[in-house]
């Protein structure tokens, strides 16, 4: 049973978390509200979903990868957050 939490903790960590957090940056960048620090706004969606454990520079450089390809957007600068869009050429 061990191996299961183990597992589960890896997918979400590597696939919940960063959409997530991509979906609020997002939402947070469209309302102005967007003046928060990244671990800050990991730490809020680490608190409702209840993980012990997770990698922080995995969920950056994922987070990041999402916010470039699916929404064009580049992260600036992490603390506090700031986005600038990303023409594709």
């Amino acid at each position: 049973m061990n191996k299961y939490y183990k597992d589960l903790s890896n997918y979400i960590e590597s696939f919940v978390i960063p959409y997530l957090l991509a979906h609020e940056i997002i939402y947070l960048h469209k309302n102005n509200c967007l003046d928060i620090s990244f671990l800050r706004l990991t730490n809020k969606i680490k608190k409702v979903i209840n993980i012990t454990n997770i990698n922080y520079s995995k969920i950056k450089h994922i987070t990041y990868n999402i916010l470039l390809t699916k929404y064009n957007y580049k992260i600036t600068n992490y603390y506090p957050i700031k986005l600038s869009y990303v023409i594709k050429q």
